[in-house]
């Protein structure tokens, strides 16, 4: 069965295409633009609503035009749409909070944290090849199941008919006004993504968006994930982004048994605990641009792993060659990127 969920993931997928941003002085704002902001942003969703690419696009940071011409993005994102999304509807938008700004090399930047609802009507996306009722609910559970752990259980709920699927989005992104244009200009913050975001936006600005964090279901920092580590089922500390960088991973990193995305990035550790083979639930794992000369058989007690990203590491070309023997083996189906 294949159900087609990039969109749900992030309305603003196609705004993770890296490109470059240089960061210099940063400097606090006085200057009140909030009003203007949300004037704007909340133009830009009813534009999302209807679906318009073209005024869609408009909004967006145009720094993704320098890769991407903008008739191209038009084109791809209109393609996207309508096979993606003939059967979702938003509704109910409202912005929580917009942050103070900060002036990053003569542009404004500021954090939008906001929420809407989404209604998927799930017939739509039902295979060609499922014609009965048995496999329409094949189809219910398993769009739950990835929309649940996207945006957590609480936020997702089947409605009375049993066809359509609510999801409460709750959700970031950054508003940039250039010194050459006065008006603001959108892009989704995605931690998930960070690599790709560290292209486009300033380490700055980042940070800004990740000291809003107001949940620790998702969480940037150990110190607030070990608080309740059973709650946690998202933990992403990129040591740039976050200024938390992690010189030993200690054992207690098993008591993370619900976690599902593990994103430890560009940190000074140089080995990983034999615990690690306890997260069963880890579908996503990333210990990209550490000091790791190996890592622990129990990496292959990950049944559930879908990718794992282990590159930008210290393994020698023999333990490389070892490792990709063994993931054929024992992780068939995990994506694995490491070096060589």
């Amino acid at each position: 069965m294949q159900v087609t969920l990039k969109f749900f993931f992030s309305f603003f997928f196609l705004t993770l295409i890296g490109l470059p941003a240089v960061s210099q002085d940063v400097k606090k704002e006085k200057t009140d633009h909030k009003a203007a902001i949300e004037k704007t942003f909340l133009e830009f969703f009813d534009a999302t609503k209807e679906k318009d690419v073209v005024r869609i696009v408009d909004y967006m940071y145009p720094k993704l035009f320098e890769l991407v011409p903008k008739d191209i993005l038009i084109q791809t994102m209109e393609e996207s749409m309508e096979k993606e999304l003939g059967g979702i509807t938003f509704y109910e938008e409202k912005i929580d909070s917009i942050s103070a700004e900060i002036i990053i090399d003569d542009s404004r930047f500021a954090v939008i944290d906001y929420r809407f609802f989404m209604s998927m009507d799930v017939e739509q996306y039902k295979p060609e090849e499922a014609n009965d009722s048995t496999n329409l609910i094949d189809v219910i559970e398993f769009t739950m199941e990835m929309l649940k752990l996207t945006h957590g259980e609480e936020n997702v709920n089947l409605d009375e008919t049993g066809s359509k699927i609510d999801i409460n989005v709750i959700t970031k992104a950054f508003a940039i006004q250039s010194n050459t244009d006065p008006s603001w200009k959108f892009i989704e913050y995605k931690p998930e993504s960070l690599d790709f975001m560290k292209q486009i936006l300033p380490k700055e600005a980042l940070e800004l968006a990740a000291k809003k964090a107001s949940s620790c279901i998702e969480c940037c920092s150990l110190k607030d994930a070990f608080a309740n580590p059973i709650k946690v089922r998202s933990l992403i500390i990129n040591a740039e982004i976050h200024g938390e960088n992690i010189d030993s991973l200690s054992s207690s990193i098993g008591d993370f048994t619900n976690l599902e995305i593990l994103y430890l990035t560009d940190h000074s550790f140089n080995s990983i605990p034999k615990e690690i083979g306890l997260l069963q639930n880890l579908k996503q794992l990333s210990f990209a641009g550490c000091n790791l000369k190996e890592v622990p058989d129990e990496i292959f007690e990950l049944k559930n792993l879908e990718e794992l990203l282990l590159y930008d590491n210290k393994f020698s070309k023999e333990y490389v060659k070892k490792f990709k023997k063994m993931c054929r083996k024992l992780m068939p189906k995990t994506q694995v990127e490491i070096d060589y």
